[in-house]
């Protein structure tokens, strides 16, 4: 887990090693596909990419990840408009809700790998909202 950049075949090679945890989303959250995300310093186009989440936001589905290697750092926006900064790292689940305001960043870190769960992808495409983030 500690290879900076995975191939397709490495990365499935992996998911597989975690597929007791995507079995059980299946049967109790009727989870229906997963596939791995892998940021790290060298992925040209790094700073475009990482924009897009660094920008408040929604899904209609729940986003899911089970932190494998690295961290980041999801904030959230509360019901007052309160905002907070959680940081996952290796081990860590954590499931943001359908409709939950959020976004995510690197920080001081240079990588990260995670599988993520859908219960229907077309619900993770992102809304953003025309809050700010004033966290940090």
């Amino acid at each position: 887990m500690d290879k900076q950049a995975l191939s397709d075949p490495e990365k499935e090679e992996l998911l597989q090693f975690v597929e007791h945890r995507f079995e059980e989303l299946k049967r109790s959250q009727g989870y229906a596909a997963r596939d791995m995300v892998v940021i790290h310093e060298g992925i040209p186009g790094l700073a475009d990419m990482l924009a897009r989440f660094d920008k408040i936001h929604l899904h209609t589905d729940d986003e899911v990840r089970y932190v494998l290697a690295g961290r980041g750092y999801f904030g959230f926006v509360e019901p007052d408009g309160d905002q907070f900064m959680l940081e996952v790292s290796e081990g860590d689940y954590i499931n943001v809700p359908a409709n939950a305001e959020h976004w995510f960043e690197m920080k001081d870190s240079t990588r990260i790998k995670a599988v993520r769960y859908f219960v229907d992808t077309a619900g993770w495409t992102p809304v953003y909202t025309k809050r700010e983030v004033e966290f940090g």
